[in-house]
């Protein structure tokens, strides 16, 4: 029985990883009526996903898909909420929690980014004091 464990544990690492979703190149994305383009890069580092995302605006976002939180900050209609993101893949999506404050005032976006084919689908929603102020949705395709 013991000679039949071993193989779980080496298949296990390519198991887990294989339902993080591989984003490389250049998209168009379509979001509330504005078209734009970015480009993002998937590797993995000692079995951990890797995303970057460049972002029109010329920053570029890292995310780490690891489930550890780590210090992050989003600018929202020009506040700045200073607080932790915590990203994980799950059933083949990249989910990305973030959550934040500025002063009193509490902001979460939880935003769930799906590879379909050659596609990518965004979706945002984003609340204040712990309600739902909005949804976006954000459709990309490769160039």
């Amino acid at each position: 029985m013991c000679l039949f464990r071993w193989p779980i544990f080496l298949l296990f690492p390519l198991i887990s990883h294989a339902f993080c979703p591989d984003i490389n190149g250049e998209f168009v994305c379509n979001s509330q009526g504005l078209e734009f383009q970015e480009k993002m890069q998937t590797r993995v580092e000692n079995g951990i996903y890797i995303y970057k995302f460049h972002l029109p605006s010329g920053e570029v976002t890292t995310l780490y898909a690891d489930g550890v939180k780590r210090p992050y900050q989003v600018e929202f209609e020009e506040v700045s909420y200073k607080g932790t993101v915590e990203n994980n893949c799950i059933d083949g999506k990249l989910i990305t929690l973030f959550f934040g404050k500025s002063g009193n005032e509490s902001m979460e976006v939880k935003t769930t980014t799906a590879k379909i084919g050659d596609k990518l689908k965004m979706d945002f929603l984003i609340f204040l004091d712990s309600k739902l102020i909005e949804k976006v949705k954000e459709n990309c395709h490769l160039i």
